[in-house]
């Protein structure tokens, strides 16, 4: 096999054995060409895949020798070693030269190098840059079917007929608990509470203060933002977020309820205060607030950053005791981005690498593992090691009532965040922040070709 070219930034290599679908064994008499010693025979894969499935045997760019770049931004180098050594196992005529960008530079460089044909036939892509990028990308040549089959949200990633990126993983908001906490407060797992009312009360139970009313324990907290949350908790009144034109609408019943819900918690409950902290996942993780929204990013950040916080997770709260029309909005980690002006030898192999990886269970699982993310394939949403993690275990049950609204245009928790602060810290009337809030974002959206995803949420017509 060659050696793999890495530009930009330094890769240190790791040669990974191949997962549980199939590989070279370095004890076999095979040699790496397909040939064996002392003999020509040809390799002989097992397929893999359920809907989607890849055959290892068949040829690409018929056997020839062929270099191309896969481009992806700084974080994640071990997962894309893994995902280029296995599939060059297989075809050892393919280089894949992996090209890792500082993550503040990526989304600068890799337009400007997709303007030609010399860029980057493949690269990772998210979902937050979708009109910047989709018309540089080409669209996938697996059968659409076969996709919305297999992937967890993928017909909203359709653009007239075609889909050209979908998610792989999926990611929402969960509530964190510190489980010592939890304990100390004589709370047990039957107290885990699934509508607000009984949240509020467990966050009172959790909340510690002095003999002088000073917090020592934050119950909850949302100090630092909480734009990101709110931005989907009015769906639990079947609420949407947009309109048919899709313009935003914030100023409605459920948002003054979202809003008002989260206001009265700190001034009517005293579960924490608007001083105490400025970020809620950083406090969490020192040990001063017992409870936080986070998502699934907020796992691996945690046992990284604050290894002897113990915590677990539980689903967002609803309204009542029934089922909502959905909990939240999630947002999910894309799959690659094909270089619609690549060669055309080049966008060959990147669409092959492309149904490599969508086909394959076990580098899926690498991919979500290392971020936490709750499994968009089917076949993976009752895995072991993955339900081990509590922020991705307690969205199996309800995965299919949580809503994509589309690439969320920036504008919007712009505003929302300016919204929150205005009536949290600046005492603004709610009705007021909602109304300048959406007629600030409506503006923005005038001319931005933004198409909200909620129409093709499961349940959006039988509600």
């Amino acid at each position: 096999m060659k050696k793999k070219v890495v530009s930009m930034l330094l890769v240190v290599s790791m040669t990974l054995g191949l997962a549980a679908c199939g590989g070279v064994d370095e004890n076999s008499t095979e040699k790496q060409d397909g040939t064996e010693m002392g003999g020509t025979s040809a390799p002989n894969y097992e397929t893999f895949g359920e809907v989607i499935k890849y055959d290892p045997n068949v040829p690409v760019n018929n056997g020839e020798e062929i270099d191309i770049e896969l481009w992806y931004w700084t974080g994640a180098s071990n997962l894309f070693e893994s995902l280029a050594d296995q599939y060059m196992e297989y075809h050892p005529n393919v280089n894949i030269m992996l090209v890792e960008n500082p993550s503040e530079d990526y989304w600068t460089k890799l337009p400007l190098a997709l303007q030609g044909n010399d860029g980057p036939a493949i690269f990772n892509m998210h979902n937050s840059y979708h009109d910047m990028m989709i018309d540089y990308m080409a669209p996938y040549d697996i059968p659409l079917e076969d996709i919305e089959a297999e992937f967890t949200g993928a017909s909203g990633h359709v653009i007239d007929g075609e889909i050209y990126y979908t998610d792989y993983g999926l990611m929402t908001a969960t509530v964190y608990y510190n489980t010592d906490m939890w304990e100390a407060a004589g709370l047990t797992e039957a107290d885990i509470p699934t509508t607000w009312d009984e949240f509020r009360e467990v966050a009172k139970k959790l909340t510690i203060r002095d003999e002088d009313g000073n917090l020592v324990q934050a119950g909850f907290s949302y100090n630092g933002g909480i734009q990101g949350d709110v931005i989907g908790m009015q769906y639990q009144y079947g609420q949407n977020l947009f309109t048919e034109d899709n313009q935003v609408t914030l100023n409605n019943d459920a948002m003054k309820e979202v809003v008002n819900r989260l206001r009265d918690l700190y001034v009517k409950d005293g579960v924490c205060d608007y001083n105490f902290g400025n970020n809620s996942g950083d406090n969490f993780g020192q040990g001063t607030v017992a409870m936080f929204l986070g998502w699934g990013f907020m796992t691996n950040l945690l046992k990284q950053n604050f290894p002897d916080t113990n915590f677990d997770c539980f689903e967002i709260p609803a309204p009542t005791e029934d089922v909502p029309y959905a909990y939240h909005r999630y947002n999910g980690e894309s799959t690659f981005g094909i270089n619609k002006n690549a060669p055309e030898d080049e966008q060959e192999v990147a669409q092959d690498i492309v149904k490599f990886f969508m086909a394959n269970d076990s580098i899926q699982k690498e991919f979500c593992l290392a971020n936490s993310l709750f499994p968009a394939k089917l076949s993976l949403q009752s895995d072991s090691d993955l339900l081990a993690i509590p922020s991705i275990a307690v969205l199996a049950e309800h995965i299919d009532r949580y809503i994509w609204p589309g690439a969320m245009p920036s504008t919007v928790e712009t505003n929302v965040k300016i919204m929150l602060e205005d009536i949290f810290y600046n005492g603004k009337d709610v009705t007021q922040a909602l109304k300048d809030a959406e007629e600030s974002i409506n503006e923005d959206l005038k001319d931005s070709g933004f198409e909200s995803m909620e129409s093709k949420y499961k349940y959006a017509t039988e509600e």
